[in-house]
């Protein structure tokens, strides 16, 4: 079932293109299997036997986030698999394995392994990228006994380049899984064996994917759809697709069509419903021009219009309202301007000081501070997601150091396995520095530990410098690929040596006696960290980033070097605030790192925006909570190819430069939601009932978002009545615009569904689409895919789940237009 319906019916791009993960400029090696067949399985009977085949890459005896499965074939011992290919990147062929299995699928009643066999990608390599016919001999988990032997073909391509500017809004495999969730949907709504759907298993059905056809009054007042609903009728596939399609259109987009007199040609497409041709009103390649200047704000040269036509509907003539709602949807309209989103290394060549710096606390936490989880997957997750500057809070282990929130009861977890799992993951999303900020408790013995791990496993990649007088660090560019350590260091610099005393301003009291405890806990933590630590010689010399304390503006002003650096609390912040000019000068020169206030138990977020308009560099948040001020985090950093580091504007660079505000007027309509998830992502949760925030955030997050009224149950395709919001704009150039879908929830708190944050002046005007992020609770072992068509996992929330994440199979988004006039 691959026509062209499919596109129509998910509004996706027809051409789609596959996605590496990046490693800089250099090349990848890329792994092709087709799945032939299989012979001689052996099963308990031929009924019970639905085979489908999984592979997996394996290094290190961890599975990798690469997983692929074919389609499960029915009722057969010598599966065809429709010749499916799966295609993995490499990135190291030596210690990885290919892991196929043969499974049967549950919902036949027989389910698990069948067979399995892995193969190390090095006997690949080996063959040069040439194709041969391999014969596997598939063997059950626990036993030697020969089950069946699975036929495949492979081609090793060694030292491909891959375009570092190429982000496709839905990989292949995603695209395929997402057809085999569709399609597993249908068959899991039968009642019986005839094949089709009743009336009750449609509306079952259509629940699934957020829409209640009695809360729509489209059902009603629609003639095509109230008549598709007849009780005495049976729906096929193609009926089902075609109620889809049908409840796709929106009507403010329709309305917008009609009032514009676009249509100006009848087309034919084959009817999903009928089996041959229907015809439906078009849009021209000349109305799609006027289109695109009256509602998109751009100029189109009719060529592009042809281009456009062409891919989407597959003809010259014209296309329909769904293959225009398709290109609508598509990263041709995406609402991001495509030259902030691609890397600029020409803004990357200033000192470190005038850079923002994408930044996490206590990375090492999946949930609260006081007796969270702690694991080395939280530093992946971390790192992938596009942040550059991490915390490790050192301790003494029993034979080495080992890395936990000191005097609490979260999990502890090996030093070495955290640096190995940086060194695998540090430059994947971004090329450009990871600074490593190092709190660090251990003895002498165990911080020469600290030292040979991170020279073993880090090697040349570790920043140094020789602690001669500067003014200036090097760029991120001349430290592209670099490990920079923060820490206290034992070398003397000047007369400025005393050591930062992080956490030193907090001021816990005990107003709430049911916290009293905690904040007893806290107190210990905290005077636990004020003990002095002398830091050896030998860590002291990969320090780049020197730990110092802070005295005043005017002793940083005089005696500290570029590399000294001092940490404050939010609280501390709060209070330098007030003396701005004198903040903004110091961060000129020095790195300012900020995070939050001991008492914040449960890892919420402070807002970063006071602390980055002085010119703080790395504003570190609690990455496990997706909260508002982690969204406004997403959306700074969003620019510049994900790449952790955003220069900042002149006047916070130099105080003396003039500051020029560009003031606007900007107004924002959401014209519809499409795909929007369940709660958690779980199909049979009720349907949502979605209400809009919006806000533009300036100076900072006191203000309060505007809200929409609420649309009960209909997540599928949601349009609001009143969804407009303007705002009046001090500076088009600093300001971050956050659009949010919430659920109403009438008993509890109400819970995010998904938002869209990004710098206002990377906006397309006029009508564009924006990708949603969602953040919802599922097993670290699922995967979905996520922001920029990369696979990652998805977390529980209060446990460190906190990436952008489209939940499978939907692409949520919202149809937007945006007007800005200065004023």
């Amino acid at each position: 079932w691959r026509g062209e319906s499919n596109f129509a019916l998910f509004n996706m791009e027809p051409n789609v293109e596959l996605e590496v993960p990046r490693r800089g400029d250099k090349p990848i090696n890329l792994l092709f299997v087709e799945i032939m067949g299989a012979s001689d399985l052996v099963a308990k009977s031929v009924e019970e036997c639905h085979p489908f085949v999984t592979g997996k890459l394996v290094r290190h005896n961890r599975v990798l986030h690469q997983y692929q499965k074919t389609r499960a074939e029915h009722s057969t011992l010598t599966p065809a698999f429709g010749r499916a290919r799966f295609v993995f990147t490499i990135l190291d062929a030596e210690n990885t394995v290919l892991r196929l299995k043969i499974k049967s699928t549950k919902r036949f009643g027989m389910s698990g392994t069948i067979g399995m066999k892995e193969l190390p990608i090095s006997t690949f390599k080996e063959e040069k990228g040439s194709t041969g016919a391999v014969s596997l001999t598939m063997h059950p988990k626990h036993s030697e006994e020969k089950s069946g032997e699975l036929k495949v073909k492979f081609s090793f391509i060694e030292d491909v380049q891959v375009d570092a500017e190429l982000k496709p809004i839905m990989t292949e495999e995603q695209y395929n899984m997402m057809q085999m969730w569709w399609r597993h949907q249908y068959l899991a709504s039968y009642s019986d064996d005839r094949g089709d759907l009743s009336k009750d298993e449609v509306v079952s059905l259509l629940k699934k994917l957020n829409y209640s056809l009695s809360s729509d009054s489209r059902a009603k007042e629609d003639e095509e759809i109230s008549a598709f609903f007849n009780d005495n009728r049976r729906y096929t596939y193609g009926d089902v697709a075609w109620i889809v399609r049908a409840l796709r259109r929106i009507p403010p987009l329709m309305a917008m069509l009609e009032k514009g007199r676009y249509w100006d040609k009848e087309v034919e497409r084959r009817s999903l419903v009928i089996g041959f041709n229907e015809t439906y009103q078009g849009i021209s390649a000349k109305s799609l021009q006027r289109f695109a200047k009256e509602i998109q704000s751009v100029d189109l040269p009719i060529e592009a219009c042809e281009g456009i036509i062409k891919k989407f509907s597959g003809t010259n003539v014209a296309m329909t309202a769904n293959e225009l709602l398709a290109y609508l949807r598509s990263r041709e309209n995406c609402v991001l301007k495509e030259e902030d989103m691609k890397l600029q290394p020409n803004t990357l060549n200033e000192p470190l000081a005038h850079y923002w710096i994408n930044s996490s606390h206590n990375t090492y936490l999946e949930g609260d501070q006081l007796a969270g989880k702690s694991s080395v997957e939280q530093y992946r997750r971390v790192l992938r997601a596009g942040f550059r500057c991490v915390e490790l809070d050192c301790w003494d282990g029993d034979t080495e150091p080992i890395i936990f929130h000191g005097h609490t009861f979260t999990s502890k977890i090996a030093f070495r396995d955290v640096i190995q799992g940086i060194k695998e993951d540090a430059f994947l999303t971004s090329d450009y520095p990871v600074i490593l900020s190092l709190e660090v408790h251990c003895s002498m013995e165990q911080q020469h530990m600290m030292a040979t791990i991170m020279k073993e496993i880090f090697g040349n990649a570790i920043a140094t410098h020789d602690y001669k007088e500067c003014d200036a660090l090097e760029s991120p560019e001349q430290l592209k690929r670099k490990i920079v350590i923060k820490a206290k260091s034992s070398i003397k610099t000047k007369e400025n040596d005393e050591d930062e005393d992080e956490d030193e301003d907090e001021e816990i009291t005990e107003k709430d006696e049911k916290k009293a405890a905690k904040m007893q806990a806290a107190k210990e933590a905290a005077k636990a960290k004020n003990t002095h630590v002398k830091v050896s010689e030998e860590l002291s010399r990969l320090v780049y980033l020197k730990a110092v304390k802070f005295k005043n503006f005017a002793h940083s002003k005089s005696s500290c070097q570029a590399f000294e650096m001092s940490s404050f609390s939010e609280s501390k912040v709060a209070k330098l605030l007030d003396k701005t000019p004198d903040f903004i000068q110091y961060n000129a020169k020095q790195l300012a790192r900020i995070y939050p206030k001991g008492i914040r138990f449960d890892s919420s977020n402070y807002d970063p925006v006071p602390s980055w308009r002085a010119g703080c560099q790395i504003v570190a948040l609690n990455c496990q909570t997706p909260d508002r001020y982690y969204q406004i985090n997403e959306g700074m950093f969003r620019t510049n190819n994900n790449c952790g580091y955003i220069l900042k504007p002149k006047h916070l660079i130099d105080p003396t430069a003039e500051y020029n505000p560009v003031r606007a007027e900007v107004t924002v309509k959401v014209v519809a939601a499409m795909d929007l998830p369940k709660e958690d992502g779980n199909v049979k949760e009720e349907e949502i009932d979605a209400f809009l925030e919006m806000e533009v955030v300036e100076d900072s997050c006191k203000s309060s978002p505007w809200k929409s009224a609420v649309v009960d149950n209909n997540g599928f395709a949601t349009v609001w009545k009143n969804s407009s919001k303007t705002f009046m704009v001090n500076d088009v150039n600093t300001a971050i615009l956050r659009v949010a879908v919430v659920d109403r929830d009438a008993i509890s708190e109400d819970d995010l569904i998904g938002q869209f944050s990004a710098p206002l002046k990377s906006l397309k005007s006029g009508l564009c689409n924006a990708r949603l992020s969602t953040y919802f609770r599922h097993s670290t072992k699922e995967l979905a895919p996520v922001k920029d068509g990369k696979l990652r996992p998805l977390l529980m929330k209060n446990e460190g789940g906190f990436f952008s994440a489209d939940v499978f199979p939907h692409q949520c988004q919202l149809l937007l237009s945006i007007v800005i006039k200065r004023v």
